[in-house]
């Protein structure tokens, strides 16, 4: 027997449940003071979205669009202050994730917590870590123990079949110099049920206005198999995060992006707010997001705007794991990487999702096109957005040096050579890997290679071609430096005995 159901019933039947939905979250924002989110995503970036919050110790600042600033007292800035939003009541959700952009001069950082309500109870305040881009900082080294809810380095997740209903955030901002403060200029909450909280957009343009997509933006590739030695391996975010960074014209290499993302509590470069707050220090805007389907990554690159995206892969259906098939990907398999989405393609009838992926084996192969229907599989709808912002990043500024010769032209037995260092305010810079992560030497033909950080010196002989040589040397101080040689400098000749 058939059952036909009146279509309009449907319609009448989906706008009751619709209905139901926000009258039950309007009760919960009447309960207290609170907002009540629409969608999956919070963003505060206004002045007018700050002010609804308590500020003990900080004030409106006005970077940006508006912020949160330490308060002054006598002229002189405050060591400490918090910043705590009204509550946001929000559809049932079970996991959650608080990204931010902020600006940490030297001596500063923020710390980033949050609460959810289960069962019309506030948990404890859970944290996200301490952030700065002139300290050694990381996520949160230890966090409550809850029966229902956990907290791993960048996710909060609702367990045992409980779901939050509401959430909240606090900032507490620090400086150990009066004359500075910290500024958290956004902060971005983002929840998801499964896919069951659609994603809120404008009217136009609808998200059905990208079905048919054909776009490629010119994102520059680097792969991070090719890149420093020592962690390689482990660099996929900020390998992403610096492709993504050269395409809105800020160079920075893979190497100084993943130490200056580094969370260096849970000893790891794939923190997702660490990698989104190191593209805001540098003036993009920046946050991690929940998407639910294609139509969401089409929107953001039908607007020029490539997007860092989370997946899990093997590339044949040959290889012994569960994880889902990606053809043409390029290692065997992988239980969590990220990769930057640079457009989509129509092609033999089918659609493909064109790709910057890191793990390539050198920066001629980093284009991918992946089948549109097995990259959704894959993908686990975790993304970084990064769009053009602007405010500066003037604490990620490389410092200039000068590689300067020391002594005269010498020989060995492998012929004549000479030494330089490298100088700082007029002062040798110390190479040795006590102070240093990495010298990424960029060579006249436009290769890099990675030199060791074991003596104080940089050698160069006759088998160094002629050319301009650039130096990205990167402290263990937080600080990047750059300089740069033309090789040779003079005539070399044999030194007189």
């Amino acid at each position: 027997m058939k059952l036909f159901i009146n279509k309009n019933y449907l319609i009448h039947l989906v706008i009751l449940f619709s209905l139901v939905l926000l009258l039950f979250i309007a009760s919960l924002a009447a309960a207290e003071n609170s907002l009540v989110l629409t969608g999956n995503l919070l963003l505060h970036s206004t002045a007018a979205d700050f002010a609804g919050g308590s500020m003990e110790g900080t004030v409106p600042g006005q970077t940006g669009q508006g912020a949160v600033e330490l308060a002054q007292a006598g002229g002189k800035y405050i060591s400490a202050g918090t910043y705590t939003s009204i509550p946001v009541a929000t559809a049932p959700f079970q996991e959650m994730i608080i990204s931010w952009n902020s600006t940490t001069p030297d001596g500063t950082a923020v710390t980033i917590e949050g609460q959810v309500l289960v069962d019309n109870a506030w948990s404890e305040w859970f944290s996200w870590g301490t952030w700065s881009t002139s300290v050694e900082t990381g996520s949160a080294a230890t966090n409550p123990k809850h029966p229902y809810i956990s907290m791993e380095t960048d996710t909060l997740t609702i367990k045992n079949g409980k779901k939050a209903t509401a959430f909240r955030y606090r900032l507490t901002l620090y400086s150990n110099n009066p004359q500075v403060t910290p500024a958290v200029r956004q902060v971005a909450v983002s929840i998801r049920d499964g896919q069951n909280i659609p994603k809120v957009y404008p009217p136009t343009p609808a998200l059905s206005d990208y079905a048919q997509l054909t776009k490629d933006l010119a994102v520059p590739t680097y792969s991070q198999t090719v890149r420093d030695p020592n962690i390689a391996a482990r660099m996929c975010s900020p390998t992403s995060l610096a492709m993504v960074m050269r395409y809105y014209g800020i160079e920075k290499t893979p190497e100084e992006t993943a130490w200056g993302v580094m969370d260096h509590v849970g000893d790891m470069f794939g923190n997702w707010p660490f990698n989104t707050a190191y593209a805001a220090s540098n003036g993009l805007t920046a946050y991690v997001d929940f998407f639910n389907s294609l139509s969401d990554l089409k929107r953001e690159i039908a607007q020029g705007h490539p997007v860092i995206a989370a997946v899990s892969y093997r590339n044949s259906e040959n290889v012994p794991t569960s994880y889902p098939v990606l053809h043409n990907a390029p290692i065997k398999s992988t239980p969590g990487h990220v990769l930057v989405v640079r457009g989509f393609m129509q092609k033999d009838g089918k659609e493909y999702v064109l790709v910057n992926d890191p793990a390539a084996p050198d920066n001629n192969s980093v284009y991918r096109e992946y089948l549109a229907d097995e990259f959704e599989k894959a993908w686990t709808k975790a993304v970084y957005v990064i769009t053009p912002g602007n405010v500066p990043g003037p604490a990620l500024q490389r410092i200039p040096a000068q590689v300067a010769p020391f002594g005269s032209v010498r020989e060995d037995k492998d012929g004549l050579y000479r030494i330089f260092q490298i100088n700082t305010a007029n002062s040798p810079l110390a190479l040795g890997s006590d102070n240093l992560r990495c010298i990424v030497m960029q060579k006249p033909d436009g290769k890099e290679e990675f030199l060791p950080v074991n003596n104080d010196f940089i050698r160069f002989n006759a088998e160094n071609p002629a050319g301009k040589y650039r130096f990205i040397v990167i402290g263990k101080n937080h600080k990047i430096y750059e300089a740069s040689l033309d090789w040779p400098p003079e005539k070399t000749s044999k030194p007189r005995r």
